[in-house]
């Protein structure tokens, strides 16, 4: 196990972007009802911070998302919060999913926190996301070193390395399900909750558990780019078509490119 100056927990829920600008207040619902211990106390689009609870309400909170971020990034922090961020919802651009993420202090778990109440967050927030994955990392790092960047703006695929929880959309879960016989399981009708171990585990403690060199079959995964591990050369040969970047050509794809005209003309009208 790393030392304690070095462990971090980092929590990351994934959707499909649809349009809809609600992901923000799910956050703020779902924490304010199980976990008040992740209830950001600052937030905001940039510094200095637009807003601080308990100073302001939900309503502002989740009014600044709606109306600031359809393409930038809300930042939450504070409190147990070391650093958080929900990203834009249009979906009109080429990312096709958005990402909540908070990075905290696995301790926590012992005091504020208590394991069995993040678990209940975790799957919770996924659940009333419609996230097709979710997963907590722990490592060493201030950054999440599992997930791959997109491909061409969609999902590469599994994280290479496997996670202490993860969440699975019950697509995502039809693929998954029968390579991970070991740990703890849980069905809902929104999708699948699993968890190696009962206490925070680093994916090296974890392979080394299972006795397994991936936790995930290859075709599940993205394929590796040899010149940067962190962008993948390809999507995962295995995964839910809906997970797929738009082809070219297709209706999805001509709408995106349509925006980015819409875009490149305005810039050039108001130059």
């Amino acid at each position: 196990m790393t030392s304690r100056e070095e462990r971090y927990l980092h929590l990351d829920w994934y959707r499909l972007r649809d349009g809809s600008s609600a992901l923000a207040a799910v956050y703020l619902a779902v924490a304010s009802e199980l976990l008040p211990a992740l209830v950001p106390a600052r937030f905001g689009t940039h510094e200095p911070w637009q807003g601080r609870f308990p100073g302001d309400d939900a309503s502002t909170f989740d009014r600044l998302y709606r109306e600031e971020c359809e393409i930038s990034e809300l930042f939450i922090a504070g409190g147990n919060i070391q650093h958080g961020r929900v990203s834009g919802w249009t979906n009109d651009l080429e990312a096709r999913y958005q990402r909540l993420s908070i990075r905290i202090d696995p301790e926590v778990l012992g005091g504020a926190v208590a394991q069995e109440a993040l678990e209940a967050f975790f799957i919770e927030v996924a659940k009333r996301s419609g996230s097709f994955f979710a997963s907590a990392e722990l490592n060493d790092t201030m950054f999440e070193t599992a997930q791959a960047a997109p491909v061409r703006g969609a999902w590469a695929g599994l994280p290479p390395q496997p996670q202490w929880l993860t969440w699975y959309s019950p697509e995502y879960a039809e693929l998954v399900e029968t390579h991970l016989s070991a740990g703890e399981s849980r069905k809902f009708a929104e999708g699948w909750f699993h968890r190696w171990t009962n206490e925070p585990a680093n994916a090296t403690e974890i392979l080394s558990w299972i006795w397994e060199k991936s936790w995930v079959p290859q075709e599940l995964l993205p394929t590796p780019n040899p010149g940067n591990t962190r962008r993948p050369h390809e999507q995962a040969y295995v995964m839910p078509e809906s997970l797929r970047a738009p082809v070219q050509g297709s209706p999805e794809w001509r709408r995106i490119e349509a925006r980015y005209a819409r875009d490149a003309d305005h810039r050039e009208k108001h130059r």
